[in-house]
């Protein structure tokens, strides 16, 4: 996942410095939360830098970081939009370690 805080910042129109620390927590959060919603494998994380994966993960991490920062001060429900990225990453997720282990069977063999 390669979001950076100025990809967010730019999404939600903020300037300057003085939020940047509340940000980057809301944004270093999300990616752990999107990754661990797809994947507890650690050693899976090649998966997210995937051609079809990396804008699904992208925008899902923004769209949630943007949705803590919005709603800090409530308990929220995840976003539709986030759900279906990470209902589809799912998706992609099982048929990338099919083929990973299918691969690494037929190398071992």
């Amino acid at each position: 996942m390669s979001v950076a805080l100025d990809d967010l910042k730019e999404q939600l129109r903020v300037d300057g410095t003085d939020d940047d620390t509340s940000l980057q927590a809301y944004l270093d959060a999300s990616k752990s939360w999107i990754q661990n919603a797809v994947t507890s494998d650690s050693a899976d994380v090649l998966f997210f830098s995937e051609s079809n994966v990396q804008p699904l993960s992208n925008i899902a991490v923004v769209s949630l970081a943007m949705e803590m920062w919005a709603n800090r001060s409530l308990s929220m429900p995840l976003s539709t939009v986030t759900d279906m990225m990470i209902g589809q990453m799912r998706g992609l997720y099982s048929a990338w370690k099919e083929a990973q282990e299918e691969l690494a069977s037929t190398t071992s063999a």
